[in-house]
């Protein structure tokens, strides 16, 4: 009994869960217009993580990196002092805690911490390090053993995007951002934000976000499809530059090469009139080939993806850039009729076959692309 009494006692409590994931657009609504903001845009490094645009793992390419934080208070220090304070953030310094995110080790060191099914590292362990070096917390809620770079009470809103710009065959690359909202706390914050003092050195408890979002985007694949309503249209295929937004994206593995082949296939084969039917069309076929599984994601216990499809095309209004079409559609909004369900398996070498899942598929079933 006092060996039983003992060992509850030693027992260390769970560690504290993600929120919910919703969407950017959520988000970013609730944390407002900010009273004052700072932002580092396309720092560039170079990364041994993700797949290539071919699907090839373990290949070194570019990434860009980019943070963007809102604060709680005004610049009051920094605006009437001109001087650097706790209000705000020193840009320099945050460039160089990034750097350090991006570094070989710090990015192993996160692959082995979410253990995926591949020994490479993936494009959400880029993410997930970053934001653990910035917030002191990993994605998933858990306290990272590093102390955090920001001091979080002081921040409404972060959001970091990571981008591979090479990582698409015809589009500009592909990102995945996380976004969050923290409450304001009752107490201000006891460092300024990114003090580099030996105080700030130690883990401190950091607060967990009231909001979190995870999105995946496929950036202006530019793809020939037969497209539009006049006649002329008809006769021959026009570029059609789509982009993809996953929302509530709760994968660890690097998929995006598979939603590209299966988006492009959808393009390729299309015979719409329209840029709205098009889009509709579009937002259906990812959810209804990556959303009806049975599996569980590992942030919200089941995959509640929502799809946001942006279509332009170029050459249909002469005096004007593009017009542009944007469908967006939630996992509950799916407009298949003739959709089947059926059960596959993995055909990619990327993807292990016990990841294989029921979805459901279009009419014109595109290939098996199951998820982890």
């Amino acid at each position: 009994m006092a060996d039983n009494e003992q060992r509850q006692q030693h027992t260390s409590p769970a560690p504290p869960a993600a929120p919910p994931l919703k969407s950017l657009w959520s988000v970013r609504s609730a944390a407002g217009e900010p009273f004052a903001a700072v932002r580092v845009r396309n720092l560039q490094a170079v990364v041994q993580a993700g797949v290539d645009a071919w699907g090839r793992a373990n290949r070194a390419q570019p990434v860009l990196v980019s943070a963007e934080i809102y604060f709680h208070a005004p610049f009051d220090t920094a605006a009437s002092d001109d001087r650097l304070g706790a209000d705000t953030v020193h840009y320099g310094l945050l460039s160089k805690a990034v750097a350090v995110s991006l570094l070989p080790a710090s990015i192993a060191a996160a692959a082995a911490v979410n253990k995926t099914a591949t020994d490479a590292a993936t494009l959400r362990d880029v993410l997930d390090c970053v934001w653990s070096h910035l917030t002191g917390r990993r994605l998933d809620g858990v306290a990272s053993l590093s102390p955090s770079f920001l001091a979080v009470a002081r921040v409404r809103y972060l959001a970091v995007t990571v981008n591979l710009p090479k990582a698409s065959l015809l589009g500009d690359g592909v990102s995945l951002t996380a976004a969050a909202v923290f409450a304001q706390p009752s107490a201000p914050a006891p460092a300024p934000i990114g003090d580099q003092t030996q105080s700030q050195q130690q883990p401190q408890p950091q607060p967990q976000p009231d909001q979190l979002a995870i999105a995946l985007e496929l950036h202006n694949l530019r793809v020939p499809t037969l497209i539009g309503v006049n006649d002329n249209e008809r006769l021959a295929k026009q570029v059609v530059v789509a982009s993809l937004t996953v929302d509530k994206f709760d994968q660890k593995l690097d998929i995006y090469t598979s939603i590209e082949t299966l988006v492009v296939k959808a393009l390729e084969e299309s015979s719409f009139e329209t840029l709205e039917a098009l889009g509709a069309h579009l937002t259906d076929l990812v959810l209804a080939t990556y959303h009806c599984g049975t599996h569980a994601g590992p942030l919200t216990g089941g995959r509640d993806w929502q799809a946001h499809v942006r279509l332009e095309k170029p050459t249909a209004v002469m005096f004007a850039d593009c017009p542009i079409v944007e469908v967006r559609a939630g996992s509950d909004f799916i407009r298949l009729p003739e959709a089947t369900v059926t059960t596959t398996t993995s055909a990619t070498a990327d993807i292990p076959a016990a990841a294989a899942a029921s979805v459901l598929t279009p009419r014109s079933p595109p290939p098996p692309y199951p998820l982890a």
